[in-house]
């Protein structure tokens, strides 16, 4: 038996895996080839499409070896097979009813949408979306008039702003429409909203169970508010040093900043447990 056979590492991209310096790239891809050549599972967990994981780390298809969760839960993709395996589509009548309400709550709010081909966006008024559309253009974004988007595949929604006016409707987003949407922050200036039930911990549960392995081990790897959740859900749940401190609060491990390869020191730690 292999040393890893029975273990899932499951990775964050933005603030854990997606390094910028070529140490911490090469020291994270060496060490996931370690980790895969002892029989180990690796994959993404990610609010990131799977366009968006290509366009940011090109060798995707390469590095894992099981279906990656992404849209923050709302899309389960296969790179080997080039298929999405699962989906779970907003409902647009709630998506109609939540960019109303935020209109009328903060005019300032800014919102894309991530559907199946392409970014939508109502307006380019709100600087970070602004950004985020000129980040996005080798990814078809289009702007949408509001009357259409209660006819769109979407998947997940962001919600973008300044920290203080998204600290202050968060709560009260939560309070109305939580029973409807999944409501989870990925940055200071970004809220992110999907289909109610729909998040990286449950497809990652969902992932443990069907993919064949015999009492799986669930490692988990991420930095933000909405990683808690399936770090929660993990056997081992790791961090980076650059994680918020409520991430850090529930971590068994915390390693180096992602910039200095904080996968490969999770995965050097996991060696010290097999």
């Amino acid at each position: 038996m292999k040393r890893f056979e029975r273990v899932i590492l499951a990775s964050d991209i933005d603030g854990t895996f997606l390094a910028s310096t070529e140490a911490g790239k090469r020291r994270n891809r060496e060490a996931i080839e370690y980790f895969k050549r002892e029989g180990g599972h690796f994959t993404f967990s990610t609010g990131r499409n799977f366009r968006q994981i290509l366009g940011a780390i090109p060798d995707a298809v390469e590095l894992v070896n099981l279906p990656a969760v992404t849209c923050n839960g709302s899309s389960l993709y296969d790179f080997q097979r080039k298929k999405e395996m699962e989906r779970y589509l907003m409902d647009n009548d709630t998506v109609v009813e939540l960019l109303n309400w935020l209109n009328e709550e903060a005019p300032t709010v800014g919102v894309r949408a991530a559907t199946e081909d392409e970014f939508w966006f109502t307006s380019l008024e709100n600087p970070y979306i602004r950004e985020d559309f000129d980040a996005l253009r080798a990814h078809n974004p289009r702007m949408v008039p509001l009357c259409e988007w209660g006819r769109g595949d979407i998947y997940k929604l962001a919600v973008r702003d300044d920290e203080d006016i998204l600290l202050r409707l968060r709560p009260t987003m939560v309070e109305r429409f939580g029973d409807r949407m999944a409501i989870t922050q990925s940055d200071p200036t970004l809220v992110d909203v999907q289909a109610a039930g729909r998040t990286k911990a449950v497809l990652l549960r969902e992932l443990k169970q069907s993919a064949g392995i015999q009492n799986p081990f669930l490692c988990v790897a991420g930095d933000y508010d909405n990683d808690l959740e399936m770090l929660h859900e993990a056997d081992l749940p790791c961090c980076p040093s650059n994680a918020q401190d409520c991430v850090k609060a529930v971590c068994k491990k915390e390693v180096c900043h992602y910039q200095q390869g904080a996968i490969a020191e999770i995965i050097e730690y996991l060696a010290e447990l097999f």
